[in-house]
């Protein structure tokens, strides 16, 4: 078993045994990910994802999203309009910016990806106790609030 943070004081003991509990859902999502592995490298699919969050967005948004230098993100940009997963075409708001949209192909990915999700968390899901389940998605929908919220925060305290 792999142990969890060390050193936690109590003030973070919460967050810690969320980190250790969150685990077999993680796996269940990099799980699905790696199906599409043989089709979808893993750079390509997390790109894709944060397109698919951000909706069309520039190089430099991706490679900040991503953790990228902007020349690695403008190659993988390549790469995935030669795969027709992206459009790449000059911003219209800045010409020396290249826009990165999603194509149907790139939609359909994400699609997949998602469907794939879906059918390993609803094994799981099903042999939950309802009120368990119920539980689980009340305090996911609560976490997932409360970090939109803090993203949110981050967004404003950068501008």
């Amino acid at each position: 078993m792999i142990p969890g943070p060390r050193g936690v004081d109590d003030d973070h003991a919460d967050a810690a045994e969320l980190e250790v509990v969150l685990r077999p859902l993680l796996d269940t999502a990099l799980g699905a990910a790696e199906e599409l592995e043989d089709r979808v490298a893993p750079a390509h699919l997390r790109a894709l994802q944060v397109l698919g969050t951000t909706g069309p967005a520039q190089v430099s948004t991706l490679a900040e999203a991503t953790g990228m230098l902007p020349s690695t993100a403008s190659r993988l940009s390549d790469r995935l309009a030669a795969a027709g997963l992206v459009e790449r075409a000059p911003s219209p708001t800045n010409r020396r910016a290249t826009l990165l949209t999603l194509t149907r192909a790139g939609h359909d990915v994400l699609a997949e990806l998602a469907d794939l999700r879906v059918r390993r968390l609803q094994r799981v899901l099903s042999t939950m106790d309802p009120a368990d389940r119920d539980a689980l998605l009340r305090g996911m929908r609560a976490y997932a609030a409360a970090a939109e919220h803090e993203r949110q925060d981050e967004r404003d305290a950068r501008r």
